[in-house]
C-alpha cells in the first residue's frame, strides 16, 4: 500500500524537478543539484515499483529487486543518453510525471473500491 501511493509522488516529483531548470534557466550547481534531486526520486519511485514484483513475505528478496530494478532503469537511461542531454532530460522529465499521474490515479481507484466478498463452500 505504501508503495503504491509513494511511488507515484516520487516519480512525478522526479519528473518535474527534471523540468524545472530549463523552466528557470538554472545552470550551473543549481541545475545539476536539481537534476541529482529528480534522479534520486526517480530511482526511488523505480525502486519501490520493482519492490512490488516479489511476494512482502520475502523482505530480503524485495530489497535486492528493488535496488537491482532502480539500477537497471538508471543504466537503461543512461545507456541511451544522446551527448546534448537537455532535451533528453525534459522528454524522460514529462514520460516520468506522466507515468507517475497515471498510476497514481490508478491506484487511487482500487484504493476506493470495495474489495469483492468471495464466499467458499463453507461461508455464509
Amino acid at each position: 500500500m505504501f508503495s503504491a501511493l509513494f511511488a507515484p509522488a516520487c516519480a512525478v516529483g522526479g519528473g518535474l524537478l527534471w523540468l524545472v531548470p530549463p523552466v528557470l534557466g538554472a545552470d550551473g550547481t543549481t541545475g545539476s543539484l536539481l537534476h541529482a534531486a529528480g534522479l534520486v526520486l526517480l530511482l526511488v519511485a523505480v525502486a519501490l515499483w520493482g519492490s512490488t514484483l516479489v511476494a512482502s513475505t520475502i523482505v530480503p528478496l524485495r530489497v535486492v529487486v528493488a535496488v537491482a530494478t532502480a539500477l537497471l532503469a538508471w543504466s537503461l537511461v543512461e545507456l541511451v543518453r544522446p551527448a546534448a542531454p537537455d532535451w533528453y532530460d525534459q522528454a524522460l522529465g514529462v514520460v516520468a510525471v506522466l507515468v507517475g499521474v497515471a498510476v497514481g490515479v490508478r491506484a487511487r481507484g482500487r484504493e476506493r473500491e470495495a474489495p469483492a466478498r468471495r464466499g467458499g463452500a463453507h461461508a455464509r
